[in-house]
């Protein structure tokens, strides 16, 4: 295949920018050392904190007003098609996304609830579903939601920036440099813009590019623009670092699912700068070298280099994993949103399973808002049946008991 058109207008002219001379600057010897010693520790180091993650949650926010759900909460007065309603009394592995939505909100009414004195929520599976219509006559397919102006706003920007930047690569024909890390970071905040559905991935996409903050940073240190001679590309490179940093802290600001780990957890610290490393090592590296481009300075040394020589990129790899964490636990600390209860103290216990985020309310409240029999709401504490062990026993494991019904008295 002739891949010509995709480097050979790299400028030679810029000093250890292409060439044998910065393509011999290590020795294929050191060069592969450094990659079978380098590569297994990262894949070590993102296995060892993969299986050290904490549950990723979230404090779900109304779609409308865009505030946190309360957790006290009328109770509805309308059954929603009782056909699709799934009562479930055990919602301790539920997670806080997967409550009722507000206007559909019901509660169980069994004698063992009202005995207990407490009363759960009941999961409508129907709202759910995809093409949910809410009271108030919007459409929300299951958990997305309506994106605002800010976020469109920057979605529009960016991705016309990256396409401008694609169009010089052509033009200019250096397609390669698009594998540079600061366009794959564009990438992925582009995915997170356009992706409204609150689900993990969005989150473990942030806190990944989280740690790739350093790219702009550098970028606007030592700004590499000398190979850029067409009209407004050197604009472009200063918009697209520009937006790099604005995205982020847009976006965690936002809340949501964008959200951070504790200050304390740098789990997802490893996990993203050991899946960079890997990156320049295994991709990186083995594409420049054949076509003799310094890809982010994979085959030799900027001129600025501090750390020039044989072991410039042994101290990269320690002086960037020092920058990284440090960047992405500033921006975390600086703009992350408050309070944010869910990012420092996420609600879940020490088995490892999420706590019971339902609310819960005491029989003797439900008079103003049901219609049960005089006998079950003539006293809010428990009946003399279930002072006894076996009693309560008994009465426990009936609210694991999930039952489907089509009316309710």
């Amino acid at each position: 295949m002739q891949l010509s058109w995709a480097y050979d207008g790299v400028n030679g002219s810029v000093p250890r920018n292409t060439g044998p001379e910065c393509a011999d600057y290590l020795s294929p010897s050191r060069k592969l050392i450094e990659t079978m010693v380098i590569i297994p520790v990262c894949l070590i180091a993102i296995k060892c904190s993969v299986s050290r993650l904490k549950p990723i949650t979230y404090r779900q926010m109304d779609r409308l007003t865009g505030s946190a759900l309360s957790g006290n909460r009328s109770l509805s007065s309308s059954n929603h098609n009782l056909h699709y309603l799934h009562y479930q009394r055990n919602l301790a592995d539920q997670e806080p996304r997967d409550l009722l939505m507000p206007h559909h909100r019901e509660r169980s009414f069994s004698s063992a609830s009202i005995a207990s004195g407490m009363v759960e929520d009941i999961h409508c599976q129907r709202c759910l579903q995809p093409g949910v219509t809410s009271g108030r006559g919007i459409s929300f397919p299951g958990d997305v939601s309506v994106p605002s102006w800010g976020k469109q706003f920057l979605l529009v920007t960016m991705t016309l920036t990256l396409g401008v930047e694609l169009g010089f690569k052509f033009a200019t024909r250096t397609v390669i440099y698009i594998l540079n890390p600061c366009h794959i970071t564009t990438i992925m905040q582009i995915y997170l813009l356009a992706c409204n559905k609150s689900t993990k991935s969005s989150t473990v996409l942030f806190r990944l590019q989280m740690n790739y903050l350093n790219g702009p940073l550098l970028a606007f240190m030592f700004p590499e623009t000398d190979s850029r001679q067409l009209p407004l590309e050197s604009s472009i490179y200063w918009i697209q670092h520009a937006l790099m940093c604005i995205i982020p802290i847009f976006l965690l600001k936002s809340g949501g699912v964008y959200n951070m780990e504790p200050l304390n957890d740098f789990t997802w610290n490893v996990i993203g700068y050991a899946t960079l490393i890997a990156y320049h090592y295994g991709i990186l590296q083995v594409v420049a070298t054949p076509v003799q481009v310094n890809l982010n300075h994979m085959l030799c040394p900027a001129l600025k280099d501090p750390f020039e020589g044989p072991n410039y990129r042994i101290c990269a790899v320690f002086h960037e994993a020092i920058l990284c964490t440090l960047l992405c636990k500033l921006v975390t600390f600086l703009f992350s949103p408050l309070p944010s209860s869910i990012v420092n103290h996420p609600p879940y216990v020490k088995n490892g399973k999420q706590a019971d985020v339902s609310p819960a309310i005491s029989a003797a409240t439900l008079g103003s808002s049901t219609s049960l029999p005089q006998h079950l709401m003539s006293s809010s504490r428990p009946s003399s049946r279930s002072s006894s062990p076996a009693k309560s026993s008994s009465i426990l494991q009936e609210n694991n008991i999930i039952i489907k019904t089509s009316k309710i008295d």
